[in-house]
């Protein structure tokens, strides 16, 4: 049975890589005409498969599995790296913190922590100053 699927897999991948064209503009042409339809199938679908949903996107976005956010969710005690606010508290939960020149991923951190970096651009003497800054009151 497992040989057979290997085989089936082989065989749409070369079938895909052969009319990859033709299948786009199918798919492209479904969804204009059908558009309710492709949308509550992508929606019941999303829905349906939250955890390959969340793998796929940090896949694309960040080149780390499910698997991998798991463990730094673990090794962070379910935490923000840098506020320590509960992960179960949050409405989005912890975001993937990455290095934005090299890519390198960092920990997980909320959405606050996460933003207050980007604002920062990433720039440890201007967030020294932050808190220096702070340190006067």
């Amino acid at each position: 049975m497992g040989r057979d699927l290997e085989h089936k897999k082989e065989y749409q991948k070369e079938y895909y890589l052969k009319n990859k064209e033709k299948l786009l503009e199918y798919r492209k042409n479904f969804y204009n005409e059908n558009k309710e339809i492709a949308i509550q199938r992508s929606k019941t679908w999303a829905e349906n498969n939250k955890r390959r949903r969340k793998h796929n996107i940090l896949m694309s976005t960040h080149k780390i599995s499910i698997d991998d956010y798991e463990r730094m969710l673990v090794e962070q005690d379910y935490k923000c790296y840098c506020c320590s606010v509960e992960h179960s508290s949050l409405k989005k939960g912890l975001f993937v913190d990455h290095c934005h020149t090299t890519g390198k991923v960092r920990g997980l951190l909320c959405n606050s922590c996460n933003s207050a970096l980007g604002y920062a651009k990433d720039n440890i003497t201007v967030l020294a100053n932050m808190i220096k800054y702070l340190e006067r009151c």
